[in-house]
Order: C-alpha cells, then sequence, then structure tokens
C-alpha cells in the first residue's frame, strides 16, 4: 500500500492547479518499522498526532465503516473534544478503493470544491448519505 507522494501526486497536481494546497501522510509506502521500533513508533505517534490536530480551514471528512484500509473513528472530528465548528463528517457506503469511483463521494468532493472561499458551509446529505457535522446532533 502506497501512501506517499507519487501515489498522491495525480491529485495533488490537480488541487495544486485550483489553488488548494494538498500535502500526503509524509510517511512514503507502508513498510512498516525502520531501523529502532521504539523510535520509530515515537515519530510515528508524533506524526499522527500532528496528523489529528484540529484544521484551521473548513474541513470535510469522509468515512466508510466498511472500508478495513482506515479506521472510521479517526476520520470523525465529532468524536474528538474540542473539534472546530467547520469540520463535517460524512459517512458514505463502499470500500476505501471503491471510493475513488463512487459517485456519492464525488458528489459531495464536487459540492465541497464549488463553495466560495471564505463561505464555508454544511453539505446537503441526499438521501443514501448519513452525515454528523460537528455541534448539531
Amino acid at each position: 500500500m502506497d501512501s506517499g507522494g507519487l501515489a498522491v501526486a495525480p491529485s495533488r497536481r490537480r488541487c495544486d492547479r485550483l489553488g488548494c494546497a494538498a500535502t500526503d501522510w509524509r510517511r512514503g509506502s507502508n513498510a512498516g518499522p525502520q531501523g529502532n521500533v521504539d523510535d520509530w513508533l515515537a515519530q510515528l505517534a508524533a506524526h499522527t498526532a500532528d496528523m489529528l490536530a484540529p484544521s484551521p480551514v473548513p474541513t470535510t471528512s469522509i468515512d466508510s465503516r466498511f472500508g478495513g484500509t482506515v479506521a472510521w473513528q479517526t476520520c470523525r472530528d465529532d468524536l474528538r473534544a474540542g473539534a472546530p465548528t467547520n469540520t463535517e463528517d460524512i459517512e458514505v457506503e463502499g470500500s476505501h478503493l471503491g471510493m475513488a469511483c463512487n459517485s456519492g463521494v464525488m458528489h459531495i468532493v464536487a459540492d465541497r470544491l464549488a463553495q466560495p472561499v471564505g463561505d464555508w458551509r454544511p453539505y446537503a446529505m441526499g438521501a443514501s448519505l448519513r452525515t454528523s457535522s460537528t455541534g448539531e446532533q
């Protein structure tokens, strides 16, 4: 499984052309521990804490309980104390890899990218999608 820069380069270039900053995990391919396991785990824990820090910009997270690749709980800001109010978690049905061709996911992404800068609003969910916005029950 590759989560490094080469795997996401086409998406990152497209986002850059649209004026959006995009980054990858900066961990390269999933090759497991490198060198001293304790040092590797400490670095991974620090990196993960940085990745889970609240975003200063509006953020929409799309997750699936059925993906099997990423723990869906890590995609849910509404489950973290102190989550910013400009975050939104949208749960879809489908596999992790299938999200790339899931029409519901593409609709969500298009809707999010079409929003004017500085005018964030929650996604108006379709009939087949469940959503949870922070601050709303």
